[in-house]
């Protein structure tokens, strides 16, 4: 029986007046129309940090100036096993839209309970309703 491969991903909280920012996939992807936060994968020799930078860029349209690492996910689905690397964004600049997904949008954290996530996301929820994180303002959001 083959094993299951590992997969790296990276993601980015972002947070503003009490707010945080999720994607909508796109609905023919894997997971499709649910919400997650936005990041994607790191390619082959990329950093995590590049790939955060890189990711949000192509998804969002923003360049992310400050951020730090915050926690990491391990979940393995049937055919891979994830492990996302989660980045606290503290600073951006531009204003986030949805490039590579249906819709981006800010929910309260009371809202984030009730999102129709993957299920990696979902401890990502549980932390942040037990140990919320810290509003941010974004140069030219």
């Amino acid at each position: 029986m083959k094993k299951p491969g590992h997969l790296l991903v990276v993601a980015g909280i972002l947070t503003l007046n009490g707010t945080y920012l999720l994607t909508q996939r796109r609905s023919e992807d894997s997971f499709g129309s649910l919400w997650e936060f936005p990041g994607g994968k790191v390619h082959g020799d990329e950093t995590p940090e590049a790939a955060l930078i890189r990711e949000l860029r192509e998804e969002l349209g923003i360049e992310i100036r400050v951020f730090k690492p915050w926690q990491f996910v391990s979940h393995a689905y049937g055919h891979f096993h994830l492990v996302m690397l989660l980045y606290h964004v503290t600073a951006w600049h531009g204003e986030p839209q949805a490039l590579a997904s249906q819709q981006a949008k800010w929910f309260s954290l009371n809202d984030l309970k009730n999102v129709a996530m993957p299920p990696a996301d979902l401890p990502v929820v549980q932390e942040l309703l037990i140990h919320p994180l810290e509003d941010v303002v974004a140069d030219g959001c």
